[in-house]
């Protein structure tokens, strides 16, 4: 009989904890914290032309809370994108979605959040990757800019995983009364901070084609440029090129 006392106490003494567990959570997670995004993903995006900033389209994301619940009364949803940047916050019962705008490339580890009338507070983190595109066009140029670009995250995260480079060089068609243009040689070359050239690659552009070089980059830690070098020619070229940082 006194064995059978002592498991009963052991078991209601265990059943007793965990229905006190239970209740606590409760208390502390009766905010129900249901977020949906636009997007997890995007690309910041740069061009230029004739060597000028002629555009910027940054990455905007949506955060809708709406299906978000609670016991008692939510005051205050809120998207920490964990940058240099304050949280943003809105008053929950006015709205209940928040636009927030990536302006650099990285992966954000973004915490979303609710509180409650009795400060009650339940958070959520996702994951918001932003790539980088600059678009860089050069029409009639005998003296080539310097395409400088950085594949650092600027908010201290992960780096990226590569950067593709796709160059396309024109040799106009160009017909004068002693016949055909001339033809041209480019050189491309990636170049990091410290003056080391990466990658380069060389062709020979007759009079009326085009080449377009395309590459694959992984260091992803140092400042970089990409030059086109075409021989103190005095031949009009274009250039029409794009460098992708990419983290997936």
């Amino acid at each position: 009989m006194t064995k059978y006392n002592s498991n009963l106490i052991v078991v209601m003494l265990f059943c007793s904890l965990l229905i006190g567990c239970v209740g606590q959570d409760d208390k502390i997670s009766q905010i129900q914290l249901d977020v949906s995004l636009s997007s997890s993903s995007g690309i910041v995006l740069h061009s230029y032309v004739d060597g000028e900033l002629s555009s910027v389209e940054n990455v905007e994301i949506e955060f809708d809370f709406s299906a978000s619940t609670s016991d008692s009364k939510i005051v205050i949803f809120g998207v920490n994108t964990n940058d240099s940047r304050e949280s943003f916050e809105v008053d929950a019962q006015t709205t209940t979605s928040i636009t927030v705008e990536f302006p650099n490339h990285g992966v954000y580890e973004v915490i979303m959040f609710a509180v409650d009338e009795n400060g009650n507070l339940v958070e959520k983190m996702t994951s918001i990757i932003i790539d980088y595109r600059v678009d860089w066009l050069e029409y009639e140029t005998q003296s080539p800019g310097v395409l400088d670009f950085d594949p650092r995250p600027s908010n201290g995260g992960q780096h990226a995983s590569m950067i593709e480079i796709l160059s396309t060089v024109e040799n106009p068609e160009l017909i004068t009364e002693f016949g055909g243009g001339d033809s041209v040689q480019i050189t491309w070359n990636v170049i990091d901070e410290n003056d080391d050239t990466c990658q380069r690659y060389s062709e020979h552009i007759a009079n009326g084609e085009s080449i377009t070089w395309n590459t694959i980059h992984f260091n992803t830690y140092l400042l970089h440029e990409l030059v086109v070098d075409n021989d103190d020619s005095d031949v009009s070229i274009n250039i029409d090129q794009s460098i992708i940082i990419s983290y997936d």
